[in-house]
């Protein structure tokens, strides 16, 4: 944005929030008097259609000289804009219900009166939100003028020099602007010089951090999208809740004294590496795991493991019936990537945004790195993360593409601030490859949970029974 036209738009946004605040403050003038004087409604009228004015100028303003080739920051000035245009016009709307017109009377005041109360909040609401834009614009218009100006001794001088070199034209009006407007504009160009050297170093710092948060936020809205899938957590939200009075023995430390089960809670607190659930088909895995990857005392549970950082819980459920990314590795990474990026923002800073913005532009290597550096980045950032992931054996394809996720799973747990908790049926290559974990058969457990299961269900059936 050239320094004309930022200085231009700068006078007409302290215009607008000026005339803005002045008839907001008639306004309170106006409920203040049930009577309804001409005079205050005369000073009113004229305020409002100043307000309006402003507010086309400067919506024009931008819309014109800028559209089709706005900058990010340049956009988000727009849209400010047309924001402070839409506040001023609820305001104004506001305002004409307000006036009383034709012959007054008492009874024409108290009426007025009336709608003066009931628009009250609404108007101290309008002046809030018109206050608030004011600070916004006012920052906004100062940080593109400062870019622009590329130093904060920003003088007439120097700005008549860019309009000299980039706009002749507009150069030529501004000598033929009367000496009183001449002056007006010198001053006020002053004082935007005078902020801007005094404000200079605070400023520039906004500027380098807006630049990095608008690079970075875009960087990760790209990624983000990149990664997602609708059916990414379509398996665990279709998955039934346990049932009431199930599976609260893995919980509860004193019900697992005894069995294979009992290091559960142990292993919790300062395990590392895989934990594996096996279970034979139909004995309850993925709802287990989905239990435990929600249960409100996990994070108690794993407190002594995270040593005060940060804890971060990530989950994937494998389904076979499902969609081409529910039973892939790929549709593993994408989602465990995702869920982590989106937790933890500044993460992006560490990952390479040349990498693709497009859903099906990413590779499998591309995947498998990216979630490793952005793992590996977390222990340097005191995060630790726990992975849920169910359902090993419902992956599609073959042995060697089990034995694929097996050995990912394995290196993604090998540090000391990531560990997994896994599932699956007890396949051969499962078996071979976990036994070695710490770990438990589900069938042997949850006896007591599949018949309060079936009581359940037999008792919600004689219920039905009886109310046909």
């Amino acid at each position: 944005m050239d320094p004309a036209t930022s200085f231009q738009i700068f006078c007409g946004a302290i215009q607008l929030v000026h005339f803005g605040i002045s008839t907001v403050n008639s306004i309170q003038r106006l409920h203040n008097s049930i009577s309804g004087l001409s005079s205050e409604n005369e000073l009113l009228e004229h305020e409002t259609r100043l307000l309006q004015t402003s507010c086309t100028q400067i919506s024009a303003s931008l819309s014109i000289r800028f559209e089709g080739q706005l900058t990010a920051e340049q956009s988000n000035l727009r849209l400010l804009a047309m924001e402070c245009e839409q506040t001023a016009n609820n305001i104004l709307g506001r305002v004409g219900q307000l006036r009383l017109t034709g012959t007054q009377s008492k009874w024409k005041a108290a009426v007025q009166h009336v709608k003066t109360l009931r628009q009250k909040s609404k108007l101290q609401q309008d002046e809030a939100k018109l206050r608030n834009l004011q600070r916004q614009l006012d920052t906004r218009v100062i940080v593109n003028l400062w870019h622009d100006l590329g130093t904060n001794e920003g003088s007439v001088s120097e700005l008549q020099g860019k309009v000299d070199v980039n706009h002749l034209q507009t150069l030529e009006a501004f000598k033929q602007m009367s000496q009183e407007s001449q002056l007006a504009f010198r001053n006020v160009s002053n004082q935007i010089a005078a902020q801007l050297s005094a404000q200079g170093e605070e400023i520039r710092e906004l500027i380098t951090k807006q630049h990095t948060d608008g690079v970075n936020k875009s960087a990760l809205r790209g990624l983000l999208q990149s990664l997602a899938f609708p059916s990414m957590r379509m398996r665990q939200d279709e998955i039934d809740a346990a049932h009431t009075d199930t599976c609260n023995w893995i919980m509860d430390p004193g019900k697992n004294e005894e069995g294979p089960g009992s290091d559960f809670q142990g292993w919790l607190g300062t395990g590392t590496g895989l934990y594996w659930i096996s279970g034979k088909p139909g004995s309850g895995k993925s709802t287990l795991m989905k239990f435990l990857a929600t249960h409100a005392n996990l994070r108690g549970s794993l407190e002594q493991w995270t040593e005060g950082q940060q804890l971060t819980i990530l989950t994937h459920f494998f389904w076979k019936p499902g969609t081409a990314d529910q039973k892939s590795v790929n549709g593993l990474l994408r989602s465990l990537l995702y869920q982590l990026l989106h937790e933890h923002e500044p993460l992006v800073h560490l990952i390479d945004t040349s990498l693709p913005t497009e859903v099906f532009a990413w590779s499998h290597d591309q995947l498998q790195t990216t979630l490793y550096r952005a793992l590996d980045s977390c222990q340097t950032t005191r995060i630790k993360v726990c992975l849920f992931i169910d359902g090993l054996d419902e992956i599609e394809g073959d042995p060697t593409d089990h034995k694929k996720l097996v050995d990912l799973i394995e290196n993604l747990s090998q540090g000391r601030h990531v560990k997994a908790i896994v599932s699956s049926r007890p396949e051969r290559l499962f078996s071979t490859r976990l036994s070695s974990y710490p770990s438990f058969r589900l069938q042997d457990l949850n006896k007591e949970d599949i018949l309060r299961y079936v009581e359940g269900r037999l008792l919600e059936e004689q219920a039905m029974a009886e109310w046909k």
